[in-house]
Formats: structure tokens, sequence, C-alpha cells
């Protein structure tokens, strides 16, 4: 039944004499000698350490005359009897048992008896581990306390928190030594109080101070449970290794990390000095029996599916979950800490014991989160590493999700909670327990540092898959994807393949009808049966892409190659930077340095822009014996090489200084912009005599550039200049000393949710006079919904026409972005066509499912929003947004929560439906023209989606072959013309409850969906996927077709009433 382990207690050595030196010799080599040594060494100890012993095991432990028993399970018949076990007669599980492995547990003398005789009648395996489970605890501490005496001898008296159990001071004394000495680098945090009033610390750690944002966070915290002993030393290893003996630089340099050891201080405390078993937090003010019954189980106590499985509402027992999520201060820091960086944390692990287990979620139900590939794979090489460099004798980590391996569901954990709020890794490590003592809850103190070691090794393997994390998460759920290309010949066909599809649950890219072929992603394993059907009715088919994890992969490398070659945030002598940019090292050079710098508004120019200066003092400017020097440049605005000579002085006095008593002695004043408005002027192309006039104008024409506007003397002009004619004209303007500046902001290269809000606000900043942010709402996620408003007039002119854009309803179809941001920067940044500004109000929403959008980068083709409440346990998340409006809501759709076209649960059910609703409400009267952009297709659709046809489907088709036609134009060649027409009739298939229809029944005359192009001139990119070369492209091809149906729509527009 069971095979016997080697044992880890040896013979003694011969005549030993047991006196102190020897049994410190002898533990300290890992050499223990069975009862004989027991007794002497208590003894011994007796004599010579008197009562320097922890206290928890005396006559206050309640354990007494308790055993403790090894259970295996042979089956998962046997895993449910145990469970019921368990609850009949509330034993205490200290690891539990899993199928193959053993576990241990607690048996208080009343159920002795009945315990041994119910696991036998269920068959289930057991030996005794303990005969007296006080006397096992009081032998532990005789261990601890001689590792305890040896550590401080090797270590000059010190007490290190990761070679043996120390109580919560010492832990916060060696945390406050390392915040002491590796200021730069180390920050202690006191986040807040306990319930009794110990402070629950952490470390932050980081080569840059937590300041680059492109730097990933890892969270780690330990001792949520105060019985697991070895989770603190764990933890607190993995600080001695990133500070103390850092011997991997870049574990610091390209990770910022977060190390909490103990969250649950007091309940900590109260195993050493009262209860050893002890495992929940000491709040006495959760229920009526908290007095008698303190504390709450902080893993129970999370804000997922709390207290709805696998908890207690009785205050009395283990896994009592509190009177409600986050009642406690512990689990409250937590969860402050993941918000705060949630944007950033990579990585969350919570350290418990014991088991060698690395586990996923969700543990509420065992259904396995959308990630669960990317998790399980993480998980598998993190425990491959630790196993690699493991102890013999150590137990072999086990990877999968908490609930489906430990049989048993608990809700209200902290894993399942960082997980939920967004952390794409996150895990409960469940560590090694040995068979010598009480196991994991306090390991033997010889094995302390190995499992820090063990558990933290090769940790810049782990991180590096991490790190790289984005490509994992994403595209391995993808990997053996192929995605067909299906072309059909008939009705009959169509209606078979699209049913066929939905049938199989097939991501639908782009539904196949008669001359136009559709496109199909196929998981590997439902490619024989997708073709085999296909070749059954004789529907012609090519795959063309065997394997779209590749494309993928690619798609990530071009965005990143483009995004590091647009991005360049440093302040450097090479060139002449914008207002914009000094504007914002000035405020970098306040937040890095803030005991010297501060930047002061002294008040704003004629146009509304900051006139911001830097002091620079070592005394905050209050020593008034210190003179002061102030230095100014660009008062006259022309004059730029001026700025770099003030940087340079800001750079030798602050950043680089090899000089300190310019700045000891002496404060500074330096404005380094005087006329902002002036210099921003002269950033275009700016001419200053009548003959640079004629030179600049006739070089232009002598290239054939596209002249937007003419430049003359006092009034900047712009020029399109290709990419091939770009070095010849610079040299040109360089030559004849015009000054210049590529003013058009790039958009090459897609942006994230957080960088296209804070565009936003920036835009209202710069221009307050003619456009402003509005909050519609929230989604689903919390996310904020906010659209621009662009007008001349404050929209308070009610002759004039709106024309309303959204992007990203449907959150994979990412090359919509720039098609939004590319009509704002036209409309407000770069204004080459004024009458649409003047004559026209706009409303433009870039994201418009920000939750989705967010999501698309762990899963690049999520298409829904992210509603999780229309199935139990959440599985299926999502509601195609484009299918949730009220006109003809649920009759050409999915009821099924699982299909890309779930239309929700009713008409308007998602936040971010209703925000384009009440938009639209808000404007009918003036509503002319809604764009609904999507991707791809090369088309402009017009209602109804059904195939019914409004009155003016004449005029819609009329004004959509306009729009096209303007886009064809400009088109690049390699790209299908567009197809314009009614959606049903151009798709051949219907779809209610679009947007699009919605807005034209509701409001807007003229309402139509864009699709945009694929680009089909690239060998990786196609369909969703997006080459960084055809994103500025799509931007400028989609708004020649905008302003086409802008202007008509204005021409429509009558007496305030849009016809």
């Amino acid at each position: 039944m069971f095979k016997k382990s080697a044992p880890e207690l040896i013979s003694c050595p011969r005549n030993t004499g047991y006196n102190w030196s020897t049994i410190i010799t002898v533990i300290g080599s890992g050499t223990i000698c069975g009862r004989v040594l027991r007794a002497a060494a208590s003894a011994v100890l007796t004599n010579m350490v008197g009562n320097t012993l922890p206290t928890a095991h005396k006559a206050v432990e309640p354990v007494r005359r308790w055993k403790s028993y090894y259970v295996e399970l042979a089956d998962k018949i046997q895993s449910q009897a145990f469970g019921s076990i368990v609850d009949k007669y509330e034993l205490d599980v200290l690891s539990h048992p899993i199928i193959g492995r053993e576990g241990l547990l607690l048996v208080k003398p009343e159920h002795h008896d009945d315990f041994i005789r119910d696991v036998t009648a269920e068959g289930i395996a057991f030996r005794i581990h303990a005969d007296d489970v006080k006397s096992q605890l009081d032998y532990d501490d005789m261990m601890i306390e001689l590792q305890n005496t040896a550590s401080k001898a090797r270590n000059g008296g010190r007490q290190l928190p990761y070679d043996n159990y120390q109580e919560i001071e010492a832990i916060n004394d060696y945390i406050d030594s390392i915040g002491r000495q590796y200021p730069n680098i180390a920050t202690v945090v006191n986040a807040a109080n306990s319930f009794e009033g110990r402070p629950i610390k952490y470390v932050k750690i980081s080569s840059t101070n937590f300041k680059d944002e492109s730097k990933p966070v890892i969270f780690i915290d330990g001792g949520i449970h105060a019985r697991e002993w070895i989770s603190p030393p764990t933890v607190t290893w993995a600080i001695h290794k990133l500070v103390e003996d850092l011997t991997e630089r870049d574990l610091l340099d390209n990770f910022d990390w977060i190390l909490l050891p103990v969250v649950n201080p007091d309940g900590y405390k109260f195993t050493f000095t009262n209860t050893r078993f002890w495992r929940k937090t000491r709040s006495t003010d959760q229920a009526g029996l908290s007095g008698i019954c303190p504390g709450v189980d902080g893993n129970r106590n999370y804000d997922f599916f709390w207290n709805s499985v696998g908890t207690s509402n009785s205050a009395c027992s283990d896994i009592y979950a509190g009177s409600r999520a986050f009642s406690e201060v512990e689990t409250r820091v937590v969860r402050d800490i993941l918000h705060e960086h949630l944007h950033r944390v990579a990585l969350y692990i919570t350290m418990h014991s014991f088991g060698s287990m690395i586990l996923y979620p969700w543990g509420h139900d065992g259904s396995l989160s959308h990630n669960a590939l990317g998790l399980h794979t993480v998980g598998v090489a993190m425990a491959n590493a630790i196993n690699q460099n493991s102890l013999p004798h150590f137990p072999r980590y086990v990877v999968g999700n908490s609930a489906l391996v430990l049989n048993y569901r608990a809700s209200g954990a902290a894993e399942d909670y960082a997980h939920f709020i967004g952390v794409p890794l996150s895990y409960t490590f469940e560590l090694p327990g040995l068979s010598s003592t009480m196991l994991g809850f306090n390991l033997n103190p010889r094995y302390i540092q190995q499992c820090g070691e063990v558990t933290t090794f090769k940790m810049k393997y782990l991180l590096l898959v991490c790190l790289f994390y984005g490509v994992l998460a994403k595209h391995e759920l993808y990997d053996g994807h192929a995605l067909y290309e299906v072309n059909v010949r008939s009705i009959e066909q169509t209606k078979l393949v699209y049913e066929f599809e939905n049938e199989l649950f097939l991501d639908i890219w782009v539904n196949a009808v008669p001359g136009h072929p559709g496109k199909v992603l196929v998981p590997k394993d439902k490619r024989a049966i997708f073709e085999s059907f296909l070749q059954q009715n004789s529907v012609q088919y090519k795959v063309g892409t065997e394997n779209i994890k590749e494309q993928l992969d690619k798609e990530d490398e071009l965005l990143a190659s483009a995004t590091a070659r647009s991005n360049n945030s440093r302040i450097g002598f090479d060139r002449i930077h914008t207002f914009e940019e000094v504007d914002a090292y000035l405020d970098q050079l306040a937040r890095d340095y803030p005991n010297v710098v501060s930047v002061v508004l002294g008040g704003r120019s004629i146009e509304g822009r900051p006139i911001r200066y830097l002091k620079i003092s070592t005394t905050n400017f209050q020593d008034t014996r210190k003179p002061v020097v102030m230095i100014q440049s660009l008062l006259h605005s022309r004059e730029w090489v001026t700025l770099p000579a003030t940087l340079y002085a800001i750079r030798k006095l602050v950043v680089d200084v090899t000089e300190s008593d310019l700045v000891q002695n002496i404060d500074w004043i330096i404005l380094p912009v005087a006329n902002p408005d002036g210099y921003v002027f002269t950033l275009t192309v700016d001419v200053y005599s009548v003959e640079q006039t004629k030179l600049v104008n006739e070089f232009e024409n002598e290239l054939l550039l596209d002249i937007w506007s003419y430049a003359a003397p006092g009034h900047p002009g712009k020029v399109l200049v290709p990419k091939a004619k770009r070095e010849i004209f610079e040299n040109f303007l360089k030559q004849n000393r015009v000054q210049y500046k590529v003013e058009t902001e790039n958009i090459k290269e897609i942006h994230t949710f957080e960088e296209v809000d804070a565009y936003l606000d920036k835009l209202a900043r710069q221009y307050p006079n003619v456009v402003s942010v509005v909050l519609g709402g929230r989604s689903v996620e919390g996310r904020p919904i906010r659209y621009l408003k662009i007008s001349t007039t404050n929209f308070q002119d009610a002759r004039k026409p709106v024309v309303m854009l959204q992007s990203l309803l449907h959150s994979r179809e990412w090359v919509t972005l720039p098609a939004t941001l590319y009509a704002i920067q036209k409309l407000v940044v770069d204004v080459t066509e004024s009458d649409l500004v003047q004559n026209i109000d706009w409303i433009i929403l870039p994201v418009a499912n920000p939750d989705g959008y967010v999501f698309t980068l762990t899963d690049r083709f999520w298409r829904k929003n992210r509603a999780t409440r229309y199935m139990i346990a959440n599985r299926c998340p999502g509601v195609d947004l484009n299918r949730n409006f009220g006109h003809r809501w649920g009759t050409a759709s999915s009821s099924n929560p699982c299909q890309d076209t779930f239309h929700g649960g009713a008409a308007f059910s998602e936040p971010e439906s209703a925000v384009i609703r009440d938009i639209i409400a808000q404007h009918s009267d003036r509503l002319a023209l809604y764009l609904d952009i999507h991707s791809f297709g090369s088309m402009i659709l017009y209602g109804y989606g059904d195939g019914v046809l409004p009155p003016h489907a004449l005029q819609l088709n009329l004004l959509g072959v306009q729009m096209a036609q303007a886009i064809d134009r400009v088109k690049w060649p390699s790209n299908r013309n567009y197809i314009v027409g009614n959606i049903l009739h151009v798709l051949n298939y219907a779809a209610s409850g679009g947007a699009s229809d919605f807005a034209m029944s509701a409001a807007a005359p003229y309402s139509y969906t864009y699709e945009l192009p694929a680009y089909r001139n690239s060998p990786w990119m196609d369909g969703f996927l997006v080459d960084p070369a055809f994103i500025e492209q799509a931007g400028f091809e989609t708004w020649e077709g905008i302003k086409v149906g802008a202007r008509a729509a204005a021409a429509g527009f009558r007496n305030g009433k849009a016809v």
C-alpha cells in the first residue's frame, strides 16, 4: 500500500558524548541520529539554552494528544469520500492529498476511532505520522533553535530570515536594514498596520525607482496563512538574491519587484506565542463569535466569487471568509498593490505550503481561464526549473488548475482575484515538505535555504518566459490554427458552409459568398473534419496560412520594430526638440530629482501654452545666503540654437553633475522656452524672404510634390513628401537655410488603450477652444469610454450638422483605430480643409470596446466585450456589441454566449452599446452622418441588416459609391476596389442589432459600416493582422472617403435638420 521512503534520520556517530558543540556540528552537517539524540539534545537545550525556545507548544498549545496521519487516494471516488470525511469531523488538512501523492491531516482525540473506521470503510490508505502532535512540535522547536544558534554563530549574531524561522520583528528588522543599506534599489513601504497594529511591510526593488513604465513588475507575497512558516523565508531569500547577493544583473535591469514576506503578521506572531497551527488573521470584529473565535482566512477573503464555495460562514472555522470581501486590512494591502501596478504586473505568486505544487485559476469551480494554456506552459517551465535543481528527496512539483489538482473548490483566493483583474500569470506556489517534522509548515531548518534556492533558482530563465509572455499567452492559443480561404459557387453552398462553420464554433473572419471568398480560422483538432466537409460538398478551398501563430509572431515583431523606430523619449543634443518634448522633459526631471528640481508654472502665453521654468536648488531656495542665477532662451522664437544651450546647462546641473559647487553654492532658475507660441509657429516650414519663397515653391514643383499650402513670409506652408524624395527635399531646405519640421504626427504604430486615452486629454489641453473630452460611461470592467467633441462653436450652433465616427467596436480590428486617429489629426492638429471644422461638428469615439481591445493583447482575435454574467462560472465571456443595438435585436444573431455573434441578454444590455445609444439620442436632431468603422473586406455597407431597404436606399447607395471612389483613387494598387451595398445583399447573410442600423433608424439619414481593407501585398499580414507599413495608409485613404461623406451629409442638412 505504501512504499518505504529513504530515511532522513541516520545512525548516530559513535562516542559523540552529546555535548553542545557536537550537537551543533551534527545538526549543521545534516546528520541526525534518531530518538537517542532527541533526548540528548533536549537535555542540553534545557541546561544551556534555557527559555530561548519558542513558547508555542507549551501548555497553551491545543494539540495535546492530537494525531497526524498520512492519507493516499487511489481515484476520484476516494477523493470525494475523503472530502466528506474531512467535512464530517472538521479535520485540519495540512497538505491536501492528490491522486498519486500523500497528504497530511490532523485528527482530534475524540475523532480518532471514527476517522479510522470511515477511511477503512472507504478503502483509503492511511498511516500514522505522529502519535502525539504536541511532542512532534516540541522536537521541531528544538531543531529550529539549534539552527538559529548555529546561524547566529555563522553570521556574527545576525538573525537572517532566510536561513531559519524568525519572528515577525526579526523579519521587519531585516526589511528595514535592506532599505537603509541599499536605498538606490530598495524602497521599504509600510503599507498599513494589521488589525493588532503591526506594520505590513514590503520591499520595492528597482534599478529605475519604478519610473520605467516599460518594465514588467513581479509581485510575490507570503505568509497569508500564518502557520505556513516556510513561506516568509522563501520571499526574504528572493530579497537577498536581488539586493545583497545579486549574481544576475539582468533580473534587476529588466524587471521591477514587489516582495511582501508576511501578509498576515498578527497570525504569524500568534503561531510563535500561542497556537502553532493558527491559520487565519486575528481580527475580532467580523461576527458575533469573533471575540471567541477570532480571525478570517485571508485566502478566502478576496473579491472573486467571495464566499460561494469552499468557505464557511462560521467565525470558528479555519476557512471563515469574513463578513465581506476584503474585510481584512491584510488582503486590502495586497489588493491595493495589485491595482496600483496593474498595468505592469506580469507575474503574481502567492507562496503557501505545502505540497510541491504550482496552481493556477480558477479555483472556485475548476474551469480554465481563457489563458490556461499560457498559465500551464509557464507553470511547467517554472516547475521544471525547480525540479532540476532540488534535492533528490524533495518531491517533484505538480502543475495544474487548483481545483482540479486538489480536487476541492475554494472561492475568494488571491491567485484567482489577481488573474481576474488582469494579471496574466497568477499562481499559488505550494512549497515542499519533508517527512521528518510537521512537514512544510516548519520544514526542517537545514532545508530552508535550499527551499529558497530551488524556488527562485534559474529565476532568470523563468522571468524571461514571463517577459515574452505577450507572445506566449496570445500566440500559443493559436499554435496550429490554420486560416482557410473558402470559395462558394451558389447560395446553397453559402448556407451550408455558414451553418457548418457555426456548428463547429469556428472563428469566421469573412463570410464566403459567391464571387467573394471567405476566411475562417480553424483549430488544429478541427481541420480534418472541416476539410472533409468541404470536400464532400464540392466546396473549393485553400489553406492561406498553415499556422496563424507564425503571422502573430511576425506582427509583434514588426509592430515592436516600428514602435522602437518612432519612440525617442530621451532629450539629446543632436536635434531640435519640440515645445511638447521640452515641457515633458521638465516634468520628468522633477519626478526623477524631487530633492533638487521643481517645476513652476509662471503663466500662460497668448495662445494658452504654459510658460514653465525649473528651480534647481539643494536647499529648496530656502538658504537666503545663496545667490540666484537665471538663464532663459528662445525669447526670439526663431533662434533655435539657444535651446540646446539651456538644456545642456540643466543636464550638467541635475543629471550629469561634474562640478558640484555650482549646485551646492548657487540656486538656479532656467526658462528654456520663453516664447512658446512663437517657437511652435517656427517649427513648420517658415520662410523669411520673398527670395526663399520663390526658391521653395519652384523646388517643390520641380519635385512634383503634393503642396497642401504654399509657404510665404509669416505663413508656413505644408507639403506632402514621398519617402523616396525626403532626403533630397531636406537637403535643399538646409542648404538654403529654410527652417522646417516634419509636422504630421507619425501614426505608424498601434497604440494601447491607455495611450489613446492620454492622447485625447492632451488634445483637449492643447486645443481647448475646439476640442472637449466627454466621459460617456464605463465599460463592463470599469474602463472609461471617452469620446471627442470637435467644434469651433462648442456644439452651440444648432444650424451645424453632426458627424459621428467610431472604431474598435469589434476589438480585434486594430487597423480601424488609425482611421479615427487620422481623422482627429486632420480635424484638429493638421487642418488643411477648414470647412470641415467650420461647417460641421464632430463626435469621434476611437475605442468603443475598451475591455475587449485591452484583452486582444492577451487573445489577439478576441471580438466581443468582456461581460461575464451570462453563464455559470463565467464561461464564454463577452457579447458581440454589433449585435446588441436596439434595431431588430435578437432576430439574426446568436443566443449562445459561446458564439462570437452572441447578442447579449437584451438590447443595450452592455454599457458600451448604451454609451453609443445615448450619444445618438443626445444629438438626434443634428446627426447627419454616422460611420461605424470595422475591418476587413473593402466594403461600405448600409442598412438594414435583414435585407429590408430604407426609403432613401438610392441616396445611401449613391453617397456610398462616392465615398468608395474617393478611397479607390488613393488606395494602394494591390488592394481591391471597395464594394458598396446593403449588408445582407453584399454579405449574403443577415445580421441584426447592428450599430449602423440603429443609428439610421433612430437619427442619422446617412449611416454606414466601413469594412477597411486587409493589406494583401504583405507576405505575412492578412485579415485582422496589421502590417505597420499599411497603418498610415489605412488612415489616409479612409479619411478621403470620410471627407466626401461628411460634405455630402452637410449639404443635405437643411434648416437645422438632417434630410
